[in-house]
């Protein structure tokens, strides 16, 4: 059993309640936030992600990851004379730019600080913008593209498999169906996907037939830029 509170202890917040801001006090604080803006360049940057799809902050965008859905972690700071990364974790590529007019840096070639290292960065450009692309190759960081190899992750093509879903999607049925064990589960489950689309999202899933789908259209309002295949590949042969 638990003991039962004495009669005689109050809560601290009902003897002191905090006090109430009256509207006048709230629209002050209103618009003194709207007066100052939004910080477009803060000085220092954190920022944690767990996925490419939300891959930038402010002046600062993480282009690989060295392990999806793992903590990747950025604290990074700018003066005149260059940046100086102080945390970076689960990262392998990135990106750090200003767009024209917003470049802080003044003098010679600014400075990136790193793990360690001193890289010497582009000059601003006659606009005053300024961008830099590092990636880490066996554990040294340097100034530049990475390798591409057959495939990498990048943003918006990071998955998992449900990130196919975030944007336009097509759904196309085979031209042929067989009425084997298999092609019954297809049909099962083609439906089973559309029905819950629709319980889900309130939404009808888009389907078209193998034969109706022109591979050579660009992406646009009658070819979707992400295709399903809702039935076996062998079966839907414009996927083949």
């Amino acid at each position: 059993d638990f003991p039962r509170p004495r009669s005689s202890s109050k809560c601290a917040a009902a003897k002191n309640p905090p006090p109430f801001l009256s509207k006048e006090q709230i629209s002050k604080l209103v618009d003194a936030a709207a007066k100052s803006g939004r910080q477009r360049f803060p000085k220092t940057v954190r920022f944690e992600t767990y996925t490419l799809r939300y891959h930038k902050l402010y002046w600062t965008q993480i282009d690989r990851m060295e392990e999806h859905w793992k903590r990747a972690y950025l604290k990074a700071t700018y003066s005149p004379h260059g940046i100086t990364i102080e945390e970076v974790e689960n990262i392998s590529a990135l990106t750090l730019s200003f767009p024209t007019g917003h470049s802080p840096f003044h003098g010679p070639l600014p400075i990136i600080k790193i793990a360690g290292q001193k890289i010497t960065a582009p000059a601003n450009t006659a606009r005053r913008s300024w961008e830099a692309r590092l990636f880490k190759e066996s554990g040294t960081w340097k100034l530049g593209l990475p390798p591409v190899t057959s495939f990498n992750k990048h943003h918006l093509m990071q998955g998992p498999i449900d990130d196919a879903f975030m944007s336009s999607f097509l759904f196309v049925t085979p031209g042929k169906t067989t009425n084997d064990p298999f092609g019954i589960w297809e049909k099962s489950e083609r439906n089973r996907a559309m029905t819950h689309w629709r319980q889900q999202f309130r939404g009808d899933v888009r389907v078209k037939a193998d034969s109706d789908i022109d591979l050579s259209e660009k992406p646009g309002p009658n070819r979707p830029g992400k295709i399903v295949d809702a039935g076996f590949f062998d079966e839907n042969w414009k996927l083949k």
